[in-house]
């Protein structure tokens, strides 16, 4: 699955008509980086993924090929949950993906892309502020619940991230 990811990553950066080093650079990561994601050994990073959104290319499209690969003005649906975590997930053991929740969940309705971006970015600012790692199996699923949470503030009336429910969530996890 990573494989597809890089080649829509090649196609972004055909499109900017730029080379990988400059391309690199532009979005913040190290030539060699670059290579590996679009190669399709690795998956980009929260951040990654931000900054190419900021230049209008629809994370959801990136991870899943689902939807159109610009954004629109309204920050489309991206993708669901479910898609987000696995493509993380696909990475790992039939045996981690075996340990997958049964129960029914909301993870199967579209998420935004708006509500997705501030999860991630939520989770790699904590993750650098208090020197902590996080393989991409766990992180897809700290991303996915830190969203249910951003979605559950939102209805309740609250525009913005509880960083302290959050924070305290993040140090039992972590």
């Amino acid at each position: 699955m990573t494989e597809l990811i890089g080649s829509r990553l090649l196609y972004i950066r055909t499109e900017s008509g730029l080379a990988q080093r400059p391309f690199a650079k532009m979005v913040g990561v190290s030539f060699s980086t670059w290579q590996t994601i679009e190669g399709g050994k690795n998956v980009p990073s929260g951040e990654t993924l931000l900054k190419l959104a900021a230049q209008g290319w629809n994370p959801g499209w990136i991870l899943t090929g689902r939807g159109a690969p610009r954004l629109d003005g309204e920050m489309a649906v991206v993708a669901t949950a479910k898609d987000v975590e696995a493509i993380f997930s696909s990475r790992s053991s039939p045996q981690a993906a075996a340990k997958a929740p049964a129960k029914a969940d909301n993870r199967d309705q579209p998420i935004a892309a708006e509500a997705l971006e501030a999860a991630i970015a939520f989770l790699e600012q904590w993750l650098a502020e208090n020197r902590r790692a996080m393989t991409p199996e766990k992180k897809a699923r700290v991303v996915t619940m830190i969203y249910q949470f951003v979605i559950e503030d939102a209805e309740a009336g609250q525009p913005s991230i509880d960083r302290r429910k959050l924070g305290q969530f993040l140090r039992l996890v972590a």
